[in-house]
């Protein structure tokens, strides 16, 4: 009678992992039905869903990201975007999160100036549910401070030496 061992356990077990994590992987060449469903889907779990999948794909995903922050017409689906966008330390996407500082919808507020205090290290207490009048000497501040940091060598050194050869941060 065969002995089941427990190597042979842990094989499997590791094979089976192996198989799942390589059937959930997300290629490029995904990208542009992610995009599509994070902006048309009429689930929004899907929507979610997707977003975060265009996240995980790093530097790749970015200017679906970007496609989903300026085009959604779902605020939340804007909000996660621009949450995924500032924690790979897309600078690009600065002025584009700043620009929905000014948004109608109070959670894209919030998750832009989230976005902001980890993609400029400060956080200029923003007025989310301020003002109107607030909420713009604030963007004014933010916009003058960003286009002075950008032009420093120093945040090019910076912002270079966060991220490795993918794009992806290190932390």
């Amino acid at each position: 009678m065969y002995k089941f061992k427990l190597t042979h356990c842990v094989i499997a077990i590791v094979f089976v992992v192996a198989m799942f994590v390589l059937l959930g992987r997300k290629s490029t060449a995904d990208i542009p039905t992610l995009l599509d469903t994070a902006l048309t889907s009429s689930n929004n779990a899907d929507r979610i869903t997707a977003i975060r999948t265009l996240g995980s794909l790093g530097q790749p995903g970015l200017p679906a990201l970007r496609n989903v922050a300026t085009h959604s017409d779902v605020d939340d689906c804007k909000a996660l975007a621009v949450l995924h966008l500032s924690r790979q330390l897309d600078y690009e996407s600065t002025d584009l999160i700043i620009d929905l500082l000014e948004s109608h919808s109070q959670s894209v507020r919030s998750s832009a100036a989230v976005a902001l205090r980890e993609l400029l290290g400060r956080d200029y207490h923003f007025p989310v549910t301020g003002s109107l009048d607030k909420r713009n000497a604030v963007i004014q501040a933010i916009r003058k401070d960003w286009n002075s940091l950008r032009q420093s060598k120093l945040f090019e050194f910076n912002s270079n030496r966060l991220r490795n050869q993918d794009g992806v941060p290190k932390w």
